[in-house]
């Protein structure tokens, strides 16, 4: 026991500090969630029916003029009352725009789109503009938690600061912030995140402290049940502090569990989040007019299953949900199960081998093994055969790998948001604000265990 106790107090002093910017830095986060909640939240315009063949040139012939021969993606949106053709070409960090009526490029074309989204998105087509920039990767502002890359970042001219962070390719808002809620943001990136640290040495420094912290948490808790009969026994700061780990022990053992749990899933990050669809596609195969092909379209894209190239259409139905066909681009024929090869193939490109589905599914809606953290929507999940313990979500529509599923990452996805994020509550009939306030409580009831905790240790200290 006195062993115990003498870790227990050493392992206090290191990780004091670092717990104490961790607890109170996590405070911001209900904060960040009710009050400084951003403005809008996963939204996407409402698309149009796509036009007829007689109203725009066909995408092959635009191509052709325009000497490109091959692409990554094109796709036809309109954008500021015209119709444009957004085409990507290999090797090339911003897509191209060009009038889909009269062939003229458009100069800037995706910093105009995301401009004019931003304008649409806050419904307000006179909004002013103080920048638009490009983001290709993640940053203390628009986190990895975004899941969405490449995006625009347009800050507008409102008096709260709001910016938007847009995504082109799908016309739909990534995340949004005002001024106030970056601030927070940033406090929290420093604070809980440590991103102040080079990334290379982030992890293993947050290890360094944590590790000792939940040896700490666990070592009070140890004590508190070996010492039951002297709860009440001691001074006023002894006996407040053996009730405080009393009730906020089981919480910081789960905080820094969960934590740990984290930081080490982080020495390995995962590579789905960066892969995309960039398949080369001969302009010479879409010589079939795809406005011919299918009604009621609002989307339509070229992409490459196996040998064909196939029109993929996305339908607007019920909720926004989208529904995607496929229509063979070479010989019009519509293709059932294209989806679902699809996606195979995609999942294929990723593991780098031949894989075999063991079933499948289409999400339509976030749930438990799929939170909206996630950002996309609709998926197609599929449980793989030749590795059972793995399934892939992917989004279609755009090409993405959304998620990989492994028994680690559901375990330390259930650790999390039960013991770090209290999602467990929520089954105990508590709202999210309640369980939030929960989550408050405790970490004071933490912050008053260990400044009492720290009293105790300076006035061992003074004593000599």
């Amino acid at each position: 026991m006195r062993f115990l106790m003498t870790w227990h107090r050493r392992a206090a002093w290191l990780v004091a500090v670092p717990l104490m910017l961790w607890l109170l830095s996590g405070l911001l986060h209900p904060l960040m969630a009710w009050v400084l909640k951003p403005p809008m939240e996963g939204h996407q315009i409402v698309r149009p029916l796509l036009p007829s063949a007689a109203e725009v040139r066909p995408v092959d012939v635009l191509l052709q003029e325009k000497d490109i021969d091959a692409v990554t993606n094109v796709q036809l949106q309109k954008i500021d009352g015209g119709w444009q053709y957004r085409v990507v070409e290999a090797g090339h960090a911003q897509p191209r725009y060009f009038h889909a009526d009269s062939s003229e490029e458009i100069a800037h074309g995706d910093r105009l789109h995301a401009i004019w989204l931003a304008r649409m998105l806050v419904d307000d087509p006179d909004a002013g503009i103080l920048s638009a920039i490009p983001l290709e990767q993640f940053s203390n502002e628009y986190r990895e938690v975004n899941r969405l890359l490449p995006v625009w970042r347009v800050a507008l001219e409102h008096e709260d600061g709001l910016t938007l962070y847009l995504d082109t390719e799908q016309q739909r808002l990534a995340s949004a912030a005002t001024w106030g809620r970056r601030q927070a943001l940033k406090a929290f990136s420093w604070f809980h995140s440590w991103h102040w640290l080079p990334h290379t040495a982030r992890t293993p420094v947050v290890l360094l402290f944590s590790i000792p912290l939940l040896l700490m948490s666990l070592g009070g808790l140890i004590l508190l049940v070996r010492r039951w009969r002297h709860l009440n026994k001691g001074n006023g700061v002894r006996r407040w502090h053996r009730w405080l780990t009393l009730v906020g022990g089981l919480s910081l053992f789960g905080f820094a569990s969960s934590g740990v749990h984290v930081a080490i899933d982080k020495l390995n990050p995962p590579q789905w989040i960066d892969f995309r669809d960039d398949t080369l596609i001969a302009v010479s195969s879409l010589a079939t007019n795809p406005l011919t092909l299918m009604d009621r379209a609002v989307a339509v894209r070229p992409v490459q299953v196996g040998d064909d190239v196939l029109w993929q259409f996305q339908q607007q139905g019920e909720n926004g949900v989208t529904a995607l066909q496929y229509v063979n681009a070479v010989n019009a024929v519509k293709v059932t199960g294209a989806d679902e090869a699809y996606a195979k193939k995609l999942v294929e490109r990723f593991v780098g081998e031949s894989v075999e589905v063991r079933d499948t599914e289409l999400l339509t809606k976030f749930r438990f093994d799929y939170p909206s953290v996630y950002k996309r929507l609709p998926v197609r999940k599929l449980s793989l055969v030749n590795q059972p313990q793995l399934a892939m979500l992917v989004e279609t529509r755009s090409g993405h790998i959304a998620n990989e599923v492994t028994p680690s990452s559901i375990l330390r996805a259930l650790h999390f948001i039960n013991l770090h994020k209290y999602h467990f509550v929520g089954r105990l009939g508590l709202s999210p604000p309640q369980r939030d306030a929960v989550m408050v409580v405790l970490v004071l009831l933490i912050l008053a265990a260990l400044g009492s905790g720290m009293l105790l240790a300076w006035r061992r200290l003074g004593k000599g």
